[in-house]
């Protein structure tokens, strides 16, 4: 288990509050995308913001999904479960045949 630093563990948790509200814009985007009303919508996070005209309800999804990987990610790292590293060795063994080698 990794352990973070103060510093790390504050960032990730600024930018999980950061990815839950854009979240929670995307939400509200794709409710209106459903019932017919998102012509136009202006997004404004403090430190830019975003304005998009008729987006198609598939590209919202796909927006959704990458937000809710990423805070699961933070969330994963948070806890101490990030990637875990792993090297596969295979064995073989010795040649035989016109297929080289056969493995155990």
């Amino acid at each position: 288990m990794t352990v973070l630093s103060s510093d790390t563990r504050t960032a990730l948790i600024a930018k999980k509050a950061d990815l839950e509200s854009s979240l929670e814009a995307a939400y509200e985007t794709l409710d209106k995308l459903i019932a017919g009303t998102a012509d136009k919508y202006r997004f404004d996070s403090g430190e830019g913001s975003q304005s998009v005209t008729k987006r198609s309800m598939d590209d919202q999804l796909k927006v959704i999904d990458w937000l809710e990987s990423r805070i699961d990610a933070i969330d994963r790292r948070l806890r101490g479960l990030g990637v875990v590293r792993m090297n596969v060795r295979r064995k073989f063994g010795r040649a035989i045949g016109k297929y080289g080698v056969r493995p155990y």
